[in-house]
């Protein structure tokens, strides 16, 4: 599966706030079993009998291998006890959970959820359900440090095509309210401070698109150049926007803020994964060695 594809894909459900799990579909599912190396699929089938064909059918796989403090849990070889907070997808579906690995933080671990206890969660983006997960003794599987590095690149350029996409679908928002809003009898796009807010967004989105395919490219293309452009990538996104958003927010006035505008729903979703995905200090150094590099 190309990297290009899953960009298209990420960002164009965010654009239209479709509310399931799409891309962790692809991430876990059919890339994952590509991704796997004859060592990790020899485990994982050991371990979960058939796994890498549900993997290959499309078995939901939730979870993240990007935020580390989802999982608050007590390992063994074989198998993990405690929480995973935070997973998308509903409290009764779900068959396996993926997520970094509590105490190898290079590394990511699978585990079944089969027999786990599961409750919903309020969060801030009610448009994507949350589920709590307590587990008892669950099987779990060490997956390797490359293949969670491979799987780290590719869901930051999700996260990062994600908000640019929610991003997106704001200013473009904006772009038709001021064509229709009047004040003094003229459409307030007229006006120079609306234009320059509008340019700024269009400015910071764009850049990141272009960030975005080029990171999209390097990650089939020029492997010593695809982790500082994804993680580059994530870095600007989660950091400019919630700011590009609220920045466009404030051109809709008070309709803006209201619970029957959409525009907030958007904003909703870019602070959740903000929250989830911002990169650590960790990943920072990454981005500083990899650029010295």
């Amino acid at each position: 599966m190309e990297s290009s594809f899953l960009y298209v894909v990420a960002r164009t459900t965010a654009y239209h706030l479709l509310p399931e799990a799409v891309v962790e579909s692809l991430l876990f599912g059919p890339l994952l079993h590509a991704l796997l190396e004859t060592g990790d699929r020899e485990q994982l089938d050991a371990a979960f009998p058939n796994c890498s064909q549900d993997l290959l059918n499309g078995v939901h796989v939730y979870g993240s291998v990007l935020s580390s403090g989802m999982a608050s849990c007590t390992t063994t070889a074989d198998s993990v006890s405690g929480s995973i907070r935070f997973l998308s997808g509903s409290d009764v579906d779900g068959k396996y959970a993926i997520v970094s690995h509590p105490e190898h933080k290079d590394c990511a671990m699978m585990i079944s959820l089969d027999g786990a206890e599961r409750e919903s969660e309020a969060v801030l983006d009610a448009s994507l359900k949350r589920t709590r997960v307590s587990l008892n003794a669950a099987p779990c599987v060490t997956l390797s440090a490359s293949l969670t590095e491979a799987l780290r690149l590719r869901e930051s350029l999700v996260r990062a095509a994600e908000i640019c996409g929610a991003c997106d679908r704001v200013l473009q928002m904006a772009r038709g309210y001021v064509e229709e809003r009047k004040q003094f009898d003229v459409p307030i796009g007229g006006f120079q401070a609306v234009q320059h807010k509008l340019v700024d967004a269009y400015v910071a989105i764009e850049s990141l698109d272009a960030l975005l395919r080029y990171a999209a490219w390097a990650l089939d293309h020029a492997e010593d150049q695809a982790a500082l452009a994804v993680q580059s990538a994530l870095w600007k996104a989660t950091r400019e926007g919630s700011s590009v958003i609220e920045s466009l927010l404030q051109i809709h006035g008070g309709i803006g803020f209201t619970w029957e505008y959409d525009l907030h729903l958007f904003l909703r979703r870019v602070k959740s994964y903000e929250a989830l995905y911002k990169p650590t200090a960790r990943s920072r150094e990454q981005i500083l060695a990899a650029a010295r590099n």
